[in-house]
């Protein structure tokens, strides 16, 4: 689990906002620790491991009953053509998380984790040309959406 917490945080901030990626890590290693029994049988076990972040992910987001805040409408944001702060981490995080999800979820384990594609692709079940796309894909749609929201 100390090997691939950093995955699976930089996984989790795909789906959820930050404020709350500690305690679905917890629940999600909770229930990792559940299945230990087919984590050791299994050939793939950051996959797996993978798909119950990203059950456990969507599970405390249907449990709101609400959209988050994350994925919200976008809040105003400081005017960038005045001398505004620019783009925060915040700012990023919400905005990756307005893609679908194959790209933020792959833009997530780059941009936060660094990981390259090879070891993305052993993450997500993919081939590293696929990850490539998702990637190319992915930074296409964040770059378009960044300028619909006034980051230059």
């Amino acid at each position: 689990m100390q090997r691939h917490a950093a995955t699976m945080r930089a996984y989790l901030h795909a789906f959820l906002p930050p404020h709350e990626i500690d305690d679905q890590l917890q629940e999600t290693t909770l229930a990792i620790w559940r299945g230990l029994s087919i984590l050791r049988t299994t050939n793939r076990p950051v996959p797996w491991m993978l798909g119950i972040a990203r059950h456990r992910a969507l599970r405390a987001l249907r449990q709101r009953h609400k959209a988050p805040a994350s994925l919200a409408e976008p809040e105003q944001l400081a005017d960038r053509s005045s001398g505004g702060s620019g783009l925060t981490a915040e700012d990023l995080l919400r905005i990756l998380q307005k893609l679908p999800e194959a790209y933020r979820v792959s833009l997530a384990l780059r941009l936060i984790e660094q990981k390259g594609s090879e070891e993305i692709g052993k993450a997500l079940g993919m081939t590293p040309g696929s990850v490539r796309v998702n990637l190319t894909r992915g930074m296409m749609q964040l770059r378009q959406q960044l300028l619909r929201e006034g980051y230059p």
